[in-house]
């Protein structure tokens, strides 16, 4: 220790900035003697590699000036690049990871490489343009949620950290869908409004999805993405979705074609089945029901709907044709999508394989939290669907 701060001193006279004193105990002792005895010459500074179990108080009351976390990032680094590259290895896709790593703009913020990001904006942008705004049904107090809803609507139920919709929004600008429209009901006064533009069906304990969809009908003015609100799925859904040039697209998951609890609904029934093996299939949606024994279903409808260019109107066309019906306030977006098919209206499928999950009762809700934080398998064959008003 006397020699310790004989050299310590030495440093200071000499015009150090800073002394940094170490000790490979486990144990703080020597550095808080060190301080006791030190002259004040000059701050002090750890790196308490291995004593890193001490209360930062006590370093702060012992004088220390600065404390520095070493390796500690690279070490996290380490081991979020083994899991990736483990699981990358294990799925032979980057599905699984796309959502938990940084975007490539990130890396170039990081970098301060402007140049690199306006060369992607022009060599990686996309032929097609995607849609750019949106309208998400969330007028429902949720059935079998009654005991986590009285004060919210679904929506509005924190899942790992934010509400249900937070979520949903977020997803939707990361993709530069900006134009939001969130159709509210139940307890609407408690949906947070940032970032989006809220209507009011005030009809929604009488009333069905399509009632609401028809609340917002005038903010169907140009491509649009249409949701329901208690969805969670990954990124890639969305993009390839909004992405799509056909003029009516649904995402229909083929790994749930069998129904495992009385919840599941909207079976699609399409042109052919999920062929993993192609790519790019062309496959148009026939039927949505939620009568699993009108056939062998080729998967179901997760609760999104994409509609662009002279489709808008279309839709527009069909939803005021149901508004006609004595039976409108009961029906729901599976009806919207068969009269459009029954129009002559070809809807196009955008098949996928798990990685979205629906909230509809309190297990839903628990495992909602579990697949955000992403502590399931995120091709686990049990995403709940979503349905909302």
């Amino acid at each position: 220790m006397d020699e310790a701060l004989r050299r310590a001193n030495a440093y200071a006279e000499a015009g150090a900035d800073a002394i940094l004193i170490h000790s490979k105990l486990s144990r703080p002792d020597e550095i808080l003697q060190f301080a006791r005895e030190w002259s004040g010459k000059a701050p002090l500074v750890i790196v308490p590699t291995k004593y890193y179990s001490t209360p930062t108080d006590v370093f702060r009351q012992a004088g220390i000036s600065t404390v520095i976390w070493a390796n500690h990032l690279i070490r996290a680094s380490a081991s979020a690049m083994q899991a990736v590259a483990r699981e990358i290895h294990e799925s032979e896709t980057l599905i699984n990871v796309e959502d938990r790593v940084a975007s490539v703009n990130e890396i170039f913020r990081l970098q301060d490489a402007d140049e690199y990001s306006a060369a992607e904006r022009i060599y990686l942008s996309s032929s097609s343009r995607a849609s750019n705004a949106a309208v998400v049904l969330a007028a429902s107090r949720g059935k079998g949620l009654e005991a986590v809803t009285e004060d919210k609507p679904k929506v509005m139920l924190p899942v790992a950290g934010k509400p249900l919709l937070r979520w949903l929004v977020d997803g939707f600008k990361k993709h530069g869908v900006n134009d939001i429209t969130v159709v509210g009901g139940y307890r609407a006064d408690a949906i947070d409004t940032s970032g989006i533009k809220l209507v009011v069906n005030e009809r929604h304990a009488e009333t069905g999805e399509l009632a609401s969809l028809a609340c917002a009908a005038e903010r169907l003015t140009g491509d649009t993405v249409i949701s329901y609100g208690d969805l969670l799925f990954r990124s890639y859904i969305l993009r390839d979705l909004a992405e799509s040039e056909a003029e009516f697209s649904v995402v229909v998951d083929s790994s749930l074609t069998e129904p495992t609890n009385q919840s599941v609904r909207d079976f699609a029934f399409c042109s052919a089945a999920d062929d993993r093996g192609l790519f790019g299939q062309k496959v148009l949606l026939q039927r949505v029901s939620s009568d699993a024994a009108a056939g062998t279903p080729h998967g179901r409808w997760i609760g999104l709907l994409n509609v662009r260019g002279a489709g808008v109107e279309r839709l527009k066309a069909m939803l005021a044709t149901l508004q006609a019906r004595a039976d409108f306030d009961t029906l729901d977006i599976p009806a919207l999508l068969n009269a459009l098919i029954d129009a002559g209206e070809k809807i196009e499928v955008q098949y996928v394989h798990g990685h979205w999950r629906g909230v509809n009762d309190l297990e839903d809700f628990r495992r909602a939290g579990d697949f955000a934080h992403g502590q399931t398998p995120l091709s686990e064959p049990g995403a709940g669907n979503g349905g909302a008003q």
